[in-house]
């Protein structure tokens, strides 16, 4: 698979633009003096997308497309667009990156693959269905490591895949399910193709994107994700679901369902920010501090299921974005992330999101030792403490947005016993469920 020579000309498009919803919303009251419900509807999916995928938990979603004069098309600023604009727009970033700095030349190929598979929707028939698979990219992972990865929004943490199906309805319009998968190795990908009939199938994770199957009916999602996790079986010990060896899971959609608060929150203030007359720069920096704000409040209830909202849902947000900023800078500080900037609302959407949802608490593997934090109070005994050597007591108070130190070294220390000297702790007892309606209608 071979990339253009040189650079597409065009405008310098951005792998993931903060603002896109904010301009959507602008556009729109600017025009009809309103928000389109279209539009709101195409916010809604992109932001929440983006961090559905970021949260560490499988991923199943659904989208329809519209054809529009022979071509399948998206919602944009008050009118359709050809859908395989975005593939375009991609593929012109990726080939940017990859003529300035070589170890991107994997995700230029990447987009090619998804480029090409945008245009296949168009040659689809009624009826037909549209079969593709992503792996992770595990040659450009063993080449150039987690950080060049993470920098374009893959999650080595999950070696995070998808399973693509796309399929044409008897109105013209086209149905897309996207399924994501954990542990998505390219070899078991292609162990899957060759199930499916593909001889001899492809082994390099970018030809397996480029591997389209038609079908003259409906294909269940389901059926292939099942096939997958048997294949994984088959070299790993366990029973898998989506690729992940654990069980009662949820879906990463219901989560954000089930925090209807939050989420209204959130666009109600992304509303606000379209009628603002700041600057691009201050208005990027808002909404940067908002979005990070979100997903680090979604993050906390994750971690917390029991905690109970006291109904300032913007202190929540602003606290739990204080907490988060300052876990990510332990962590740089401890060398858990070399390379990367210590100030959260510096690194990239990807870098943060990582950050943010996989350092939550729950997530944490504890051991017996002693707290890197020197006025912890448990100094200069063993306690128990995370990977980072930041105990349960201060990360919890990282959590809640408070400084550790600043805390300890402002009043007397406490006495706390050391971990071989604490009575038996009591029984956790289990969160209950929440509810799972979605929240913003049909």
């Amino acid at each position: 698979m071979k990339l253009l020579e040189k650079n597409l000309e065009g405008s310098k498009d951005k792998s993931f633009d903060p603002l896109a919803a904010v301009d959507l919303m602008a556009n729109d009251l600017r025009l009809f003096g309103q928000v389109l419900p279209e539009t709101m509807q195409r916010v809604y999916d992109e932001e929440l997308t983006f961090v559905a995928e970021a949260i560490n938990l499988p991923l199943a979603t659904e989208f329809i497309l519209q054809e529009v004069n022979g071509e399948v098309c998206y919602f944009d600023n008050g009118e359709w667009r050809p859908y395989s604009h975005v593939f375009e727009n991609g593929y012109r970033a990726a080939c940017r990156d990859a003529a300035d700095q070589e170890q991107y030349v994997f995700n230029a190929e990447r987009a090619l693959a998804e480029y090409n598979e945008g245009a296949a929707l168009n040659s689809l028939l009624p009826g037909q269905s549209l079969l593709v698979l992503s792996p992770f990219p595990q040659e450009a992972y063993a080449e150039f490591g987690p950080l060049v990865l993470k920098e374009k929004g893959y999650q080595p943490e999950r070696q995070l895949g998808f399973i693509r199906i796309s399929e044409k309805c008897a109105d013209g319009s086209i149905r897309i399910i996207s399924q994501s998968i954990d542990n998505a190795d390219p070899l078991v990908c292609s162990e899957l193709l060759s199930y499916l009939g593909v001889n001899p199938p492809p082994k390099h994770a970018s030809d397996i994107l480029d591997t389209r199957l038609i079908y003259e009916q409906p294909v269940l999602i389901q059926q292939v994700v099942d096939t997958f996790d048997a294949l994984l079986s088959q070299k790993n010990e366990g029973v898998f679901r989506a690729g992940r060896n654990i069980d009662n899971e949820i879906n990463a959609w219901d989560f954000i369902a089930a925090q209807p608060d939050l989420v209204s929150y959130y666009f109600d203030e992304i509303k606000k920010l379209a009628v603002t007359n700041d600057g691009r720069a201050a208005l990027e920096e808002m909404k940067n501090e908002l979005t990070l704000g979100f997903w680090a409040a979604l993050s906390q209830r994750l971690s917390y299921p029991k905690q109970v909202s006291t109904g300032d849902v913007g202190g929540e947000v602003k606290g739990a974005l204080a907490g988060a900023a300052l876990r990510h800078e332990s962590m740089v500080g401890c060398g858990g992330m070399v390379g990367v900037s210590a100030n959260l609302r510096q690194v990239s959407y990807e870098t943060a999101a990582s950050t943010i949802f996989n350092a939550a608490a729950n997530r944490l593997t504890w051991r017996k030792g002693k707290c890197r934090i020197d006025v912890c109070p448990s100094r200069p005994g063993n306690t128990l403490v995370a990977d980072c050597s930041v105990c349960v007591g201060c990360q919890k108070l990282y959590d809640k947005g408070k400084d550790p130190v600043k805390i300890y070294t402002s009043k007397q220390k406490p006495k706390v016993a050391a971990v071989n000297e604490r009575r038996t702790p009591k029984p956790i007892t289990k969160p209950k469920q929440r509810g799972r309606s979605f929240w913003y209608g049909t």
